[in-house]
């Protein structure tokens, strides 16, 4: 069986410092619970028969379209990167990006479903 190292246990001194452990573990929780209410908003949408009305293409596809975009750069930099150089401080600033992006498109649903909602 092969043992893995926890990441906090991979710094060249053998703990990562506990600033760059926050920031870590604080865009993860963000993004973390970004993707969940996404998913939460979507529903109450479809429950409230916002979607039965004819969609226009608006510029939530263009920040849909940079969150799926973080995402997947973020799932590089998080599972390839790391065997080749790796760059926690990248990782964890680029976690508070996605972060800040899926939040950016979770309050851009909201107000867009409200502005619908009103027409």
């Amino acid at each position: 069986m092969v043992h893995f190292l926890p990441r906090s246990e991979c710094c060249v001194e053998g703990v990562w410092p506990l600033w760059l452990e926050l920031l870590y573990w604080s865009g993860s929780f963000l993004l973390s619970l970004a993707y969940l209410v996404n998913p939460l908003i979507l529903w109450q949408a479809f429950r409230s028969g916002f979607f039965d009305r004819p969609l226009q293409i608006e510029r939530i596809v263009l920040i849909y379209g940079a969150f799926v975009f973080s995402c997947a750069i973020g799932h590089l930099i998080e599972g390839i990167m790391p065997f080749f150089y790796p760059n926690y401080l990248l990782v964890a600033l680029w976690t508070w990006q996605t972060a800040g992006i899926s939040w950016l498109a979770n309050i851009t649903l909201i107000i867009w479903i409200l502005h619908r909602g009103m027409d």
